[in-house]
């Protein structure tokens, strides 16, 4: 088992979108799917800079996808090379997840006779953020005569949606070619260039297509004269951080190109891996136990979870697949707060800073999205794009294979717990950094904002306040009213409300005053509170997920769990009729379990998280984390190991096919937190920061950092007990194993 690596040994066409979602190299800046350099027609190219969302006619905005610099068509003595036809030999292709370089080797035999040894490597820069860099060297066994061509394909669509309108094709006095277009709604305006260069003669000449450029080289090369290819490109947009009017795209994809094309392939990569190498001394976390299988799934959600994040810039925010396929828009969700963002919490908050300055500043947008709706306050989208795009949930969703149409997708209007999970979200950053700055910046604007929205939306019914037709976590379940989650965040919502109009100056009321009135608002904030319904445990002990879930109808569960195939059930019931079924979808009640962990006593969550992980098919990348995280609370250790394993399998599981749209970020994300605030038993609360970890059997040891109010630590945890050091930072008293120590 490689650890560090995404590795394959054999070609499949079948699984080439898979491994181009799970490989794909990125920066937070830009992501690249890991594609080939030849063409496959099972083959789904995308390059996607954070943030260039188009909007095309009636639909939604999503992540446009742009022109391509990934293709490298090679042909020997007139044949093409294709793995699909000639003969394959000592092929392998790897990620190395240390440096986010790939190397893919072969030998390829063609059917004319031509032996070639191949080596074809890629990287984006994490240093120089705009920049793609490709080396190919091509050792021929006989003289042969070479065609290499490679450029710029802005032929690039969403499954067959084209987001730029015409394009500008150049080529330089300096052999750089490239192309500027602008998206067709959003109007970005988009550049990229390359530079291909080779080590032998080459007769070099451009190609122009419709929507194209690309450099064509050539070479007549003796038998064991390996020739070296090099392609630097550069990605630019009108939406790039600090880009100002005046600013011309072209000129700064120029000036990146030229930088790191003057140095070459293997000095940028050297400043690269250099940089990758510091991020995992520093942030490294190792778990030993039998199977190295699970290490390697650490490695790879930290990988990942460093790449899906722009690190500096707000204004975007972290697509459910983030940039690593079509899925999903590159849309965010709720998947942000609730399951990423912690990893950035205690490990890179100044990261989590920049993801919830971005839910601020969509503050606007969610106030008109609420008085569209007759409510006040902030109402946020169920689905974010750019900073300014709004609500951008698509009114369509799958097709009902009972009704034979594609249903309403209501998210947008009723998966209203978003908002809290973005308090809770604030609430939960704000007590691990202390960050008082970013409280009166954003935090207490964006939960007073919230709680006004809450205090619109409840209805008065039976003498008390209720939230009704609603979807919770369980999208399983439409139109449902007094959703437990839903309730008890928007109650705790409002609590936080209250305890900062509570606390807060006079001076700086009256500065939020100027955003959001509170006047009166403490004693509307009272009543709701003390009126606002909170689902209780029944006679059996068992809080209903919503009003009537215990009255639905029972299904034969152990036919839809454990399947290898989410959504199985579609298959022999409609949507309407599961919507009548005791049945989740994925963690709901248990979520509450998990954000508010003081609710209820030890015994009632023992036995609902029984109850509901029984009806409960998984048939979310969302769930499998948080039953795990819930199982390390309940001390119960093998469920939580066996359950943080099938986490794992989500993206690397060898039988899985639905990461061919890109990578399940909330299940990466998922990871950490089955690890960290699971085994770990990592919390922030109050002003406290809480370990309780456990030890897994099947586990010897784990490691991992920890970043609480400015200091770093490392916790150990093995046969031998719990060890906490402090890496940085000013000592600071903790709660270990329920002891309070320094540190």
């Amino acid at each position: 088992m490689k650890i560090w690596e995404i590795f394959e040994t054999e070609f499949s066409a079948n699984k080439l979108r898979k491994y181009e979602s799970i490989a794909c190299q990125g920066n937070g800046y830009m992501c690249v799917r890991n594609t080939l350099g030849e063409d496959y027609v099972q083959s789904q190219r995308n390059v996607f800079i954070n943030g260039v969302f188009n909007a095309p006619e009636g639909e939604a905005a999503e992540l446009a996808s742009l022109p391509d610099v990934t293709n490298f068509e090679i042909a020997a003595n007139g044949e093409r090379l294709d793995m699909q036809a000639g003969e394959i030999g000592n092929y392998s292709r790897a990620l190395d997840m240390r440096s986010g370089e790939t190397v893919r080797c072969l030998n390829w035999s063609g059917k004319n006779g031509v032996e070639l040894e191949i080596e074809f490597r890629r990287f984006v820069s994490f240093v120089k953020k705009h920049i793609v860099a490709e080396k190919v060297v091509i050792k021929p066994l006989q003289d042969v005569t070479l065609a290499v061509r490679s450029g710029i394909d802005g032929k690039m669509t969403n499954s067959g949606v084209q987001h730029f309108g015409p394009t500008m094709l150049r080529a330089y006095p300096d052999g750089r070619i490239g192309l500027c277009a602008e998206t067709l709604q959003s109007k970005v305006c988009v550049g990229v260039q390359s530079l291909l260069k080779c080590c032998a003669n080459a007769n070099y000449s451009v190609q122009t297509e419709r929507r194209g450029v690309f450099a064509c080289m050539l070479i007549h090369t003796k038998a064991g004269e390996p020739v070296v290819l090099e392609k630097i490109s550069a990605y630019a947009s009108s939406r790039d951080l600090g880009f100002a009017q005046a600013d011309s795209v072209e000129e700064n994809c120029g000036k990146y190109l030229c930088e790191a094309a003057g140095l070459g392939y293997d000095a940028v990569f050297a400043e690269n891996a250099a940089n990758w190498g510091k991020f995992w001394s520093e942030n490294a976390i190792t778990i030993e136990c039998g199977n190295p299988f699970y290490q390697k799934a650490v490695n790879f959600a930290l990988y990942h979870l460093r790449i899906m994040a722009n690190h500096e810039d707000n204004r975007m925010g972290i697509g459910a697949k983030a940039m690593s396929g079509e899925g999903y828009k590159g849309h965010s969700f709720w998947d942000t707060e609730i399951f990423i963002l912690p990893h950035y919490i205690y490990n890179v908050p100044e990261t989590a800073r920049k993801l919830l300055e971005y839910r601020c500043q969509l503050l606007d947008t969610s106030r008109e999205k609420a008085k569209g709706y007759g409510y006040s306050g902030a109402m946020y989208p169920w689905e974010g794009a750019w900073v300014d795009d709004g609500e951008t949930c698509p009114r369509l969703g799958d097709m009902d294979l009972g009704t034979g149409e594609r249903r309403v997708n209501w998210m947008g209007e009723k998966e209203i717990h978003i908002g809290a999970d973005i308090a809770y979200a604030v609430w939960h950053y704000y007590s691990a950094t202390g960050d008082k700055d970013f409280m009166k910046e954003c935090g207490c604007e964006m939960i007073l904002s919230v709680a006004e929205f809450w205090m619109s939306r409840v209805a008065e019914r039976n003498g008390r306040y209720e939230i009704l037709d609603v979807i919770g976590p369980d999208e399983y379940k439409d139109g449902i009213d007094n959703n437990a989650y839903t309730n008890y965040m928007a109650h705790f919502n409002l609590c936080l409300a209250r305890d900062i109009l509570a606390n807060i100056s006079d001076g700086f009321r009256q500065e939020l005053n100027k955003k959001i009135n509170t006047d009166g608002m403490e004693s509307r904030l009272a009543d709701v509170i003390g009126r606002l319904y909170l689902p209780v445990p029944d006679k059996d002990g068992i809080i209903p997920q919503f009003d009537g879930f215990r009255d639905l109808k029972e299904l034969d569960y152990g036919k839809y769990k454990n399947l290898e195939k989410v959504g199985t059930i579609f298959g022999d019931y409609s949507f309407e009729e599961i919507n009548k079924m005791r049945v989740c979808k994925q963690a709901d009640l248990v979520m509450l379990f998990y954000t508010l962990r003081n609710l209820f006593d030890k015994e009632t969550v023992k036995n609902n998280f029984a109850y509901y992980e029984n009806c409960t098919l998984h048939d979310s990348s969302l769930s499998l984390c948080i039953h795990s995280l819930m199982a390390s609370r309940l001390n119960m250790p093998e469920l939580a190991f066996e359950l943080f394993g099938k986490c794992c399998e989500v993206d690397l599981g060898e039988n899985t096919d639905n990461s061919d749209s890109g990578i399940h970020s909330a299940s990466i994300g998922g990871i950490w937190l089955a690890l960290a605030m699971g085994f770990g038993g990592v919390r922030a609360e109050e002003d406290d920061l809480i370990i309780e970890p456990i030890l897994p059997q099947g586990i010897k040891s784990y490691s991992l950092p920890i970043t609480y109010r400015g200091t770093k630590y490392r916790l150990n945890m093995d046969e031998s007990g719990t060890r906490l050091k402090r890496i940085s930072g000013e000592p600071q008293t903790v709660i270990l194993n329920g002891k309070t120590v320094k540190v």
